[in-house]
């Protein structure tokens, strides 16, 4: 008589229960990373990655009851797709993939294109000039409690000093600077004078993403008005980091004029992505500050470390791949034709803590005798038929309040315009183009005249 005996399935448990592992070690990561570094609001498609993971843990249930032959096959078909695709991903931080859209354009106008990636770039300029980083914003890669310096906690506003420093190519140019001893996109020479002119405070858009530095706003209106203008702009900075910079690294120069910038892109996002970090709300209290002007050697010093991280980590994270495949996911989902039309109604809680802020700054305009204004940058959004008259009207509504002056760039510059679109680079979404960045400097330095 023959005994029944129940199938040996040993390595199908042991498969199934790895892939059970990493996926939800992977939910774990993701969710670490929204409650933490983006503070519950901002994980650029955290609901895809959560998907992913549950569709992974319930696939790896199933093959913990396979037959070992099934689940031997399904394993050589998951490590070999696993392998390909990191071998592709390493490629692909050597071939342009991503800008591919770019390129298209650039051939098809007969425009030159940098193809290269930003890591070859990166490489290229530390062979040329022995070190050189890559302009990462702060948030997204600094602990939102800041680095640990002395037993203290700093949260840098800027990037790593004394650097050539490469940013972004939307042009076909790759827009590289080198940064001055604070890390920000300005020359050293200005540091030396013990008065400014005019200080700039602001995100991308006035860091200079993605033109040379004498192509930005800062750049331009200083050609224009030979005047002493310092740049504290930085990639990603909500309006909390442009008043942490202003009081950090700005009154000490005891400006005449204060401009500073609203993103309407993402200013007010950015403003609840920050509120619940300590050190970023403190400089809403009097006499708060970081003192990081003393601190910049070993700021240097961590972010060279996380920067060196950073640059294994986008391999070990598919970066390149996952990008790329979620935007041509999303391509094949949404027609562009059909796409909604958003209207932007600002969260409250962001618009009272806006206030607050431009509150703060105009406080310490009027003690120091600065002339302070509001500088208005429209999206490439608004052009494409987004909404965005409520997030004005709130921001005309704060200046009018507290008569502070509201510089419109969307009513002085890009509505005089036959086509708004020819801004942005290729007429994409983008940051400005050359002839963008010049014509707000133009109105910038007709308000400076208007000052004098």
């Amino acid at each position: 008589m023959k005994v029944f005996q129940p199938e040996n399935k040993r390595f199908s448990k042991i498969f199934g229960s790895i892939l059970f592992i990493i996926f939800s070690l992977l939910i774990t990561y993701i969710s670490y990373k929204k409650i933490y570094f983006y503070k519950g609001i901002h994980l650029p498609n955290f609901y895809f990655y959560l998907a992913l993971s549950i569709l992974g843990i319930f696939i790896s249930i199933v093959i913990f009851f396979l037959k070992n032959s099934t689940s031997i096959k399904l394993f050589l078909v998951f490590f070999s797709t696993v392998f390909i695709t990191y071998i592709f991903e390493y490629s692909m931080n050597y071939i342009n993939i991503k800008d591919g859209f770019r390129i298209k354009l650039a051939k098809e106008k007969n425009i030159s294109y940098d193809t290269r990636t930003i890591f070859e770039v990166h490489k290229n300029l530390k062979k040329k000039y022995g070190s050189a980083s890559i302009g990462y914003p702060v948030v997204g890669y600094v602990n939102p409690d800041g680095l640990k310096i002395n037993n203290e906690r700093k949260l840098p506003l800027a990037g790593i000093s004394n650097s050539s420093t490469v940013v972004c190519n939307e042009t076909g140019k790759w827009s590289i600077y080198k940064s001055d001893r604070y890390g920000f996109n300005n020359t050293n020479e200005l540091w030396d004078y013990n008065l400014v002119d005019v200080i700039l405070i602001g995100d991308s858009y006035l860091h200079g993403d993605c033109v040379d530095p004498n192509d930005n706003i800062s750049g331009k209106l200083i050609s224009k008005s030979n005047l002493k203008i310092l740049n504290l702009g930085f990639r990603g900075n909500s309006p909390y980091m442009q008043l942490a910079s202003l009081i950090e690294y700005g009154l000490e120069k005891k400006p005449k004029k204060i401009f500073m910038f609203f993103s309407e892109e993402n200013d007010f996002s950015e403003i609840f992505r920050d509120k619940d970090k300590e050190i970023l709300t403190n400089y809403l209290n009097d006499d708060y500050s970081q003192n990081l002007i003393n601190f910049q050697s070993q700021i240097d010093r961590n972010l060279k470390i996380i920067h060196k991280k950073n640059i294994y980590l986008r391999n070990i994270k598919l970066q390149n791949i996952r990008l790329n495949l979620i935007n041509k996911v999303k391509a094949i989902l949404i027609n562009p034709k059909e796409e909604q039309k958003i209207k932007h109604i600002p969260n409250k809680n962001s618009t009272m803590i806006y206030k607050k802020i431009i509150e703060k700054i105009n406080s310490i305009s009027k003690i120091n005798n600065i002339n302070f204004s509001i500088v208005y940058l429209p999206s490439y959004e608004r052009y494409r038929g987004d909404d965005y008259s409520e997030l004005f009207r709130i921001v005309e509504t704060i200046c009018d309040e507290l008569s502070i002056n509201l510089i419109n760039i969307h009513k002085d510059v890009f509505e005089k315009q036959n086509d708004p679109m020819k801004l942005f680079p290729f007429n994409i979404y983008s940051h400005y183009n050359e002839k963008g960045y010049e014509l707000i400097a133009d109105v910038l330095f007709k308000n400076l005249r208007n000052f004098k």
